[in-house]
C-alpha cells in the first residue's frame, strides 16, 4: 500500500448508514443504503467510491449461501463493514477495496 493510500484510509470520512426499506430513485455519495430494514437486510447499496458513479449493489441477504452473499456487520457508532473486499473489474473502474467501520479501506 502507498503512502498516500495509507493516509487516506485514515482520513477518510465515514459513509453515513442509512437503513430503508425501499431504494431512492437518486443516490447520495458517502451514505452506504441498507435495503431492507433492520429486520430483513438484503441489500447494501452506494456510489462507487471511485467517482465514477456507479451504482454498487452487493447482496447481504442471510436467504443465500454465505459464499453467494457479503457479510455485514454493525458497530456501535452505527456504522457498517462489509466482507469480503469489494472488486469492482466489471464496470471498468478497476477499482478494490474493503469496507470497515464506514470507510473505504483501499486496497
Amino acid at each position: 500500500m502507498t503512502v498516500f493510500k495509507w493516509i487516506y484510509n485514515l482520513w477518510s470520512p465515514a459513509y453515513k448508514t442509512v437503513w430503508i426499506e425501499d431504494l431512492p430513485e437518486i443516490l447520495k455519495k458517502r451514505i452506504i443504503y441498507i435495503v431492507g430494514g433492520k429486520e430483513c437486510p438484503f441489500q447494501a447499496v452506494f456510489l462507487c467510491p471511485k467517482n465514477c458513479s456507479k451504482k454498487i449493489i452487493l447482496n447481504i441477504s442471510k436467504q443465500h449461501k454465505k459464499s453467494e452473499r457479503w457479510k455485514i456487520s454493525v458497530h456501535k457508532n452505527g456504522t457498517v463493514s462489509l466482507s469480503p473486499s469489494i472488486w469492482m473489474k466489471s464496470l471498468n473502474c478497476n477499482c478494490h477495496y474493503w469496507f470497515k467501520k464506514g470507510r473505504i479501506i483501499w486496497t
